[in-house]
């Protein structure tokens, strides 16, 4: 499964270039690796917002709100986990 991640994170640049926001958008929020939601998954949601963030707002946006949801769901999981 974490070869999904891998690949999300190496597509996803992509598919904000190439597709219409509305596909884009949904495609990152129904298919964004929510399912790791670890360290790993946190830095490479970093990293990938660290490279391409500055190549299409919509995409800035969508990293910067999904790396917001993972820092508060790894909190919870620290503290109930």
């Amino acid at each position: 499964m974490k070869k999904y991640r891998d690949l999300f994170f190496k597509e996803i640049k992509g598919v904000f270039e190439k597709c219409e926001n509305h596909y884009a958008k949904a495609f990152s929020e129904i298919l964004f690796p929510m399912i790791f939601a670890d360290e790993e998954t946190l830095e490479m949601a970093k990293e990938c917002l660290k490279k391409n963030g500055d190549s299409h707002k919509l995409l800035k946006k969508h990293l910067q709100e999904e790396i917001d949801n993972l820092e508060r769901t790894l909190k919870i999981l620290k503290k109930y986990g």
